[in-house]
């Protein structure tokens, strides 16, 4: 797992595919879900959300790492404009 911002993390699978990406990525938004987190300045506990972006391909000539991450970074947009505890493809 690298992180490529504050809040954005990518997750390298290999040998999986769509669905199974899916899965692992649904998986762990529930179980971060699962968790609360206190805020210092807040007696209030949150839970956490997290949207999720998803891009899988065949090894191949035309794809590169920075097609897979354009990818899944449009698909963490869509996820984010869909609401919380969403993956997108």
């Amino acid at each position: 797992m690298v992180c490529t911002g504050g809040e954005e993390y990518i997750v390298l699978l290999l040998d999986s595919g769509r669905a199974a990406t899916i899965e692992l990525a649904n998986r762990v938004i529930r179980s971060l879900f699962e968790q609360y987190i206190p805020h210092s300045s807040s007696p209030i506990t949150d839970r956490v959300t997290v949207s999720a972006g998803a891009a899988t391909s065949e090894i191949n000539d035309k794809t590169t790492a920075e097609l897979l991450i354009t990818q899944a970074d449009n698909a963490l947009y869509t996820a984010k404009h869909k609401g919380r505890n969403q993956v997108s493809y």
